[in-house]
């Protein structure tokens, strides 16, 4: 697989982000970009070519549309990859939010954000919206903190982020998340914060089609640590999906870790793959919700749910990834989920991308960096 070019962007970390003062969980950072910087955005065609200071994410937006130009209507359902924090002392600070490639933690809040689903439940039955959490989300946040905080004093550690990719649209999900590695320096060396969240045994391997093949092998390479690590995901994950645990309520959790300082491995208990409690949730709320779909009525079974998935509906296996890349034959997702049981672990599944599109604010496609 051809090495890619490289995007890095320059910032810090905020720790008052983090749950339980802020949102941020054990996969997902905001970068602050301070008031006046102008090069933190830089793009290398190539290993050997030089940085450039690329201003196409300045004012783009992210769609999973795929058109050459978006209505006005697209544009109101689009993400804006890079906002301002609120408040008046952030006037002119600018911020990015990164998913950290290749991991993939307990979810800390879950439920249907997309606008568009939304408005499928009736507005009387809104209310069954609500964040639920997965045991050991609190845990991973908390460690993710405690990995950043040890690299300074204060409380804005320097960073950087990286993504080996061709095009600016690469870079982006479909939420208008940056996707990649972040690296923080601790006494001149530096830490892989992805790579370092699955040797802490807090994360399991996520890989989708996008990863080159040295990425997927270092975050192997930190998995086989994590697993090791007692008392961590490695005890508790369970590749049996039941019922959604609706006591598990983002709310109340946050509220009791606000009043009593949480410690690591004080919400311990069965975890299934994160990729399949979203969908869970997601199913559990329109069902309890009694959305109403152009489509159809919502599958009274999750099997039938999860087969309208079309990211799901084919992978690769992690094995014939490392040889072929995307020449690889792709392997049906459900071969392999069966009696609501997943058969692969984690590190054995490599899935396809949900496409995301770059545009202008005015809905022009971003082509160029």
């Amino acid at each position: 697989m051809a090495q890619k070019g490289l995007l890095t962007i320059d910032g810090v970390i905020r720790l008052d982000q983090f749950w339980a003062k802020g949102k941020s969980d054990g996969d997902t950072v905001k970068i602050t970009i301070p008031k006046g910087v102008t090069s933190a955005f830089k793009f290398a065609a190539s290993p050997t070519a030089k940085a450039k200071i690329v201003h196409a994410f300045d004012t783009a937006i992210s769609s999973d549309v795929s058109k050459k130009a978006l209505t006005k209507n697209d544009i109101k359902f689009a993400t804006k990859v890079v906002t301002q924090p609120r408040g008046k002392a952030n006037v002119g600070v600018r911020q990015v939010t990164i998913r950290m490639q290749g991991i993939d933690t307990p979810e800390l809040h879950y439920k249907i954000y997309d606008a568009r689903t939304i408005v499928q439940i009736p507005k009387a039955n809104r209310k069954v919206n609500i964040e639920y959490y997965q045991r050991l989300s609190g845990s991973a946040a908390l460690k993710l903190r405690a990995l950043i905080a040890a690299v300074s004093t204060g409380d804005a550690v320097p960073c950087q982020f990286r993504t080996r990719v061709d095009t600016a649209a690469e870079a982006i999900d479909k939420y208008g998340r940056f996707v990649g590695d972040i690296w923080v320096t601790l006494g001149g060396t530096e830490i892989n914060l992805n790579d370092a969240m699955l040797e802490q045994g807090l994360a399991v391997p996520a890989f989708y089609e996008s990863m080159l093949t040295h990425e997927i092998s270092a975050k192997l390479a930190a998995a086989k640590i994590g697993a090791k690590v007692p008392d961590r995901l490695q005890k508790y994950y369970r590749a049996k999906v039941g019922k959604l645990e609706k006591r598990l309520k983002y709310g109340p959790f946050t509220a009791r870790a606000k009043k009593s300082p949480p410690k690591i491995g004080n919400d311990r208990g069965t975890v299934i793959h994160p990729k399949l409690f979203r969908r869970l949730c997601a199913w559990t709320i329109l069902r309890d919700g009694a959305a109403q779909r152009p489509n159809g009525p919502i599958p009274s079974n999750f099997l039938a749910y999860l087969r309208e998935d079309r990211s799901l509906k084919e992978v690769f296996l992690t094995r014939d990834f490392l040889k072929q890349g995307k020449a690889a034959p792709k392997r049906d997702f459900f071969q392999y989920f069966k009696n609501n049981t997943l058969n692969l672990e984690p590190a054995a599944m490599v899935f396809q991308e949900a496409r995301s599109n770059l545009f202008t604010s005015t809905g022009k496609p971003i082509k160029a960096w």
